[in-house]
């Protein structure tokens, strides 16, 4: 039997590991798509008008909710790695 086939398994360890790859894409993609020109646009905003702008107020709070939503994602990733709920 070669190597290979012999460390592969198919148990619940894997299964765990590709969601955690998943989430860790998911928060990429998340970050590339929406925080970054968010904050692109946050930062020409600022430039432009100041923080007292209506334009600015609405991608703060945009910005505020990706974030949030990133931090939440980090958190997931890391409880699942760290209680690693199949191998109980």
């Amino acid at each position: 039997m070669s190597l290979w086939a012999s460390s592969r398994s198919t148990g619940p360890g894997v299964k765990l590991e590709s969601a955690l790859i998943g989430l860790y894409l998911v928060m990429g993609a998340v970050a590339f798509m929406a925080y970054s020109p968010t904050l692109t646009k946050l930062i020409a905003s600022y430039e432009s008008g100041g923080p007292a702008t209506a334009e600015f107020k609405e991608l703060s709070g945009r910005s505020r909710m990706i974030g949030i939503i990133l931090a939440v994602l980090v958190v997931a990733i890391i409880v699942l790695m760290v209680v690693k709920p199949s191998a109980v």
